[in-house]
């Protein structure tokens, strides 16, 4: 069983990225690989991830960002409530969404593999390709929050900021989140 955890960031943010790093790794409870990528052509969070996803060599995919910091054992609760309740898409403990939307998450590769040829539908820039991976979970009843899983985000200026809108009128268009109202 391979784990590959990735955290793009930007170059502002590459010293925050570092740290958080050194953290998910440290505090994983169980063997992965972290990886840090830069996003110096800005093309994005959604993009950043699906390029890594596209190299393979890992089972498991854990799509997480600069900001997010880790409580103990963080990796390894995902991964034992994922086992043992037979789900392919854990939801972490963010602080926010109460495991609504798995904002940052455990993926098991096989499953994801059904419905895109990378971690996400490639029309998403920033937004939206997490909620909607959600949907897709929550549709093959393959969804699981571990609250246990500590996986935080930790953005001082976050409630001043709003979404990418082309983001949000594709994520409607698309319709996987109108079951569960999630807009």
């Amino acid at each position: 069983m391979k784990i590959k955890v990735v955290i793009p960031t930007t170059e502002k943010d590459y010293n925050m990225a570092m740290k958080n790093a050194y953290l998910h790794k440290l505090r994983a409870g169980v063997q992965c690989d972290v990886i840090v990528k830069i996003d110096t052509s800005k093309i994005g969070w959604v993009a950043m991830h699906n390029e890594e996803f596209s190299k393979g060599g890992f089972d498991y995919y854990v799509y997480s960002c600069a900001d997010y910091y880790p409580g103990r054992n963080w990796l390894k609760k995902a991964m034992d409530f994922m086992e043992f309740n037979k789900l392919s898409l854990i939801g972490f403990n963010d602080g926010k969404w109460d495991g609504n939307i798995a904002t940052v998450g455990l993926v098991k590769k096989e499953w994801i593999k059904k419905y895109y040829n990378n971690l996400f539908y490639e029309g998403f820039k920033s937004h939206y390709a997490d909620t909607e991976i959600t949907s897709l979970a929550r549709i093959d009843e393959v969804y699981g929050y571990c609250s246990d899983a500590v996986l935080i985000e930790i953005d001082y200026d976050k409630e001043l900021k709003s979404v990418n809108k082309k983001d949000r009128e594709l994520f409607i268009k698309r319709g996987y989140g109108n079951r569960w109202g999630l807009k």
